[in-house]
């Protein structure tokens, strides 16, 4: 879920840039041995990337993540069992896509849908056509005008 964002805090990059944020909320990332947790999600439409805190995801989450040169595990911290996988992709470290998150489930917070399609396919791991049907069925975005 999330609801509008009202405050006066702003995003801050890397070249100096104030991003607004539009809506506030929380979202789950869900694999096929769990659920994490994701509280305080930021709805920042100007942003090229979705990013994830660390420090946030495992103090509300029972996991640990291990961290090589060129790849990333988010690990159950009981049972050790890999809940996801992820590869550094410039200097960022980024979520496999189609892999143990469900990208669905990662989007039920931003619902806001006015984005452009090439900010939701950069956003999504640059899927298929056919995940964008998805999110249109389950009302997380509108693609009624880009395939025409």
């Amino acid at each position: 879920y999330s609801t509008p964002y009202n405050g006066s805090d702003h995003v801050i990059v890397g070249n100096g840039s104030r991003l607004s944020i539009s809506r506030m909320g929380h979202t789950t990332l869900s694999s096929p041995h769990g659920t994490l947790d994701l509280h305080d999600v930021l709805v920042v439409p100007d942003i090229k990337k979705n990013l994830i805190f660390v420090s946030k995801l495992t103090s509300h989450n029972s996991c640990i993540f291990e961290f090589c040169y060129s790849a990333f595990k988010i690990k159950d911290r009981m049972m050790g069992q890999i809940l996801a996988t992820g590869h550094r992709q410039g200097g960022l470290y980024a979520l496999d896509p189609g892999g143990a998150v469900e990208a669905v489930e990662a989007l039920s917070a931003i619902k806001s849908g006015k984005a452009p399609m090439d900010r939701w396919h950069q956003r999504l791991g640059h899927p298929n056509s056919r995940l964008f049907r998805i999110l249109d069925s389950k009302q997380i975005i509108d693609v009624s005008s880009w395939f025409k």
